[in-house]
C-alpha cells in the first residue's frame, strides 16, 4: 500500500498497529514469519498459518462469545458423575468440547473476511476447509488414515496462499481498513492474483500448474 494513499490517516494507523501488535503478538509473529522465512519447510509454513488463525479466533471472536450452554450443561453433568480424583483430570480433557473446532474457526474468520476470500474460494470453501482442517490434524496428530484427502505438493502450496491471503486481509481489517479497502490492498499481491486465475482455469476445465511458484 503507497503511503501517499493512506497519508492523511497514518498516524490512526500507526496508532492501532501499535496496538494490536500488543494484542495479537503471537498471531502477527506466526504470519510474518511463514511470510518472510523463505528457509522454512512447507509443511511448518502452513501448520504456522493454520495456528495463526486459530490464535485470532481465540482472542478475537471465542472470547466475545459465551460458551453454548448445552455444550456447557453437558460438560457439567459428565463431571457430576465421575469420582473426585479423576474430576480435575476430565475436565481437562472435556474442555475443548465447549470450545469451537478448528473448522468452526476457520469458517468465521472466513466469514469475516468474505469480500476478499470468495472472488478466490468460490463454491469450494467448503472443501477447502475440510481439507485444511484433515491435512492440520494428519500433520499434528496423524489422525487421517486416508492420505488422498490430505493437502500434498501442489495443492499444499494453493492452501497456504489462501491461507495467507485470509491473514493478511484479517490483519487489515485490524487496521480499520473497510472490506472493500481490503479487498482492493490484497489484490495488488501476486498471490491473490495466481489465485484468482487458479480459480478461473478449475471453472474452466483449463487446470493449473503452480509447481515452480513459492509459497
Amino acid at each position: 500500500m503507497p503511503y501517499s494513499e493512506v497519508a492523511a490517516s497514518f498516524p490512526g494507523l500507526l496508532f492501532r498497529w501499535l496496538k494490536i501488535a500488543d494484542e495479537l503478538r503471537t498471531v502477527i509473529e506466526l504470519f510474518f514469519g511463514s511470510l518472510y522465512n523463505q528457509d522454512e519447510f512447507l509443511h511448518s509454513k502452513f501448520l504456522s498459518l493454520v495456528q495463526a488463525l486459530e490464535a485470532y479466533h481465540r482472542i478475537r471472536i471465542e472470547r466475545g462469545h459465551h460458551p453454548m450452554a448445552d455444550k456447557t450443561t453437558f460438560v457439567a453433568s459428565v463431571l457430576r458423575q465421575v469420582a473426585d480424583g479423576d474430576r480435575e483430570r476430565l475436565a481437562g480433557a472435556l474442555r475443548s468440547f465447549s470450545s469451537p473446532s478448528t473448522a468452526d474457526r476457520i469458517n468465521d474468520i472466513l466469514a469475516a473476511s468474505a469480500v476478499t476470500m470468495s472472488p478466490l474460494l468460490g463454491a469450494g470453501q467448503r472443501t477447502f476447509v475440510q481439507r485444511v482442517v484433515r491435512t492440520r490434524n494428519q500433520l499434528m496428530h496423524r489422525f487421517d488414515t486416508r492420505p488422498e484427502k490430505v493437502l500434498e505438493g501442489n495443492d499444499l502450496v494453493v492452501a497456504t496462499w489462501h491461507l495467507t491471503v485470509l491473514l493478511q486481509s484479517t490483519l487489515l481489517s485490524e487496521l480499520g481498513l473497510t472490506p472493500e479497502r481490503c479487498l482492493e490492498c490484497c489484490r495488488r499481491g501476486w498471490r491473490f492474483e495466481r489465485l484468482a486465475r487458479l480459480l478461473a482455469a478449475t471453472q474452466g476445465d483449463a487446470g493449473g500448474d503452480v509447481a515452480n511458484d513459492p509459497a
